[in-house]
Parts: C-alpha cells; sequence; structure tokens
C-alpha cells in the first residue's frame, strides 16, 4: 500500500459532465465536490487515466481527495475504481455524494453502507467495486407525481430550490470534513443537533 493510500481519504461526487448539466438534479455530487474544493482552496485537475477530475489537499492531520467522474453517471464506476486502485485508498475511507429522489428536497441522509436505492451511479459503483461497504451522502431532490424520475433528475433546480440550495451545499461541506477530521459517529451526533433538527434540512440514518 501507498503511503497516499494509506492515509487518504476518497469524496467522491456523483454527476454528469458538461454544462447542460450543471445545475440539475442529478449533479448534486458535482456540486458537493466544488464546495468542497473552494472551501479547502484547492483545484482540480483532469486526470484521463481515472476519468474524472481530481483535486487533492490535507485537512487536519489526514490527506484527502475529491474525485468528480467525467464518465457520465451509469459509468462512475469506472472512474472509482481505477482511484481506489491506484492509490491502494482503503474502502472505509471513501465516501460518495450523490443525489437521491425519495428524500425530500432540502433533507441529507448519511449511511455507512446500504444499497443502491435505484441511483445507477451507485449501482456502477457498487458492480466496480463488489460491494456496497463505503460510505454515501445522499442529498434529496425529491420527486414530482408523474413525472418520469429519469427526466426529473436531469431538469434545472426551481427558483424556490435555488435559494434553498447554498445552504444544503454548505450543510453537506461542513458533515464531510467532520466525517474526515473526527469519524462517522461525530458526523451523526453533528447531524443529530437540535438546531439542525429544527430547520428540518436534516435526516439522519445510521
Amino acid at each position: 500500500m501507498t503511503e497516499e493510500g494509506r492515509s487518504s481519504f476518497l469524496i467522491v461526487g456523483l454527476g454528469n459532465p458538461g454544462k447542460a448539466y450543471e445545475s440539475t438534479r442529478h449533479n448534486m455530487g458535482f456540486l458537493v465536490g466544488q464546495a468542497l474544493a473552494k472551501r479547502w482552496g484547492i483545484a482540480f485537475e483532469n486526470k484521463k487515466d481515472f476519468q474524472a477530475q481530481l483535486a487533492k489537499t490535507e485537512v487536519g492531520e489526514h490527506k484527502v481527495m475529491v474525485l468528480l467522474p467525467t464518465t457520465y453517471m451509469n459509468l462512475s464506476g469506472q472512474s472509482v475504481r481505477r482511484c481506489v486502485d491506484f492509490f491502494k485508498i482503503e474502502l472505509s475511507r471513501v465516501l460518495v455524494v450523490c443525489d437521491d429522489v425519495e428524500i425530500p428536497f432540502g433533507k441529507l441522509r448519511f449511511k455507512s453502507k446500504g444499497s443502491s436505492g435505484g441511483h445507477n451511479g451507485l449501482k456502477s459503483i457498487e458492480a466496480y467495486l463488489g460491494t456496497p461497504e463505503y460510505f454515501r451522502l445522499r442529498l434529496g431532490v425529491g420527486k414530482e407525481e408523474g413525472k418520469d424520475l429519469a427526466d426529473f433528475v436531469l431538469e434545472t433546480f426551481r427558483a424556490q430550490e435555488l435559494e434553498a440550495l447554498p445552504v444544503l451545499i454548505r450543510q453537506a461541506a461542513e458533515l464531510v470534513e467532520i466525517w474526515v477530521k473526527e469519524g462517522y459517529r461525530k458526523a451523526l451526533e453533528w447531524l443529530s443537533h437540535p438546531q439542525r433538527q429544527e430547520s428540518k434540512k436534516i435526516i439522519q440514518e445510521d
């Protein structure tokens, strides 16, 4: 195992590349990844070998990588597997951030493992890694009755959602940083803080 891989955390933001997808619901993972890069003062580099944009930094005592696959959503696992293998990153230090139509807009769900929940990006990652044993942070985008989900997630946010989006993205980025610095349990404690519970913007699930 490389020294870098031994101590590195990998944050994967899921989305689709290109300007046409920039402000769509399916790109929640990209938005959080970009927010983390801004928060930590780092820039992404195009990495053809990983089919992704990759940024590296140190957070506290930990090395951290932020990966945005450019494979399009359904093939995200290719990029994640290549990065995990190259740097020999432990899956206990991998966190995938994505959208979720089963969660109301404005809420987060953080889990240490679980099913794909029908999310094609998570399906691809599970297939390429051969396991669902990795952390995932889901950002709720809700759904619209009578509308095809594939079309819905590729639509841009409504004006009301755009107004609330910065708070959601900031909370997600803060959660990721707490997870890196202090671990899963501390991150869950942060989620359960009364102030965040009262805002009704967060739900947690162990």
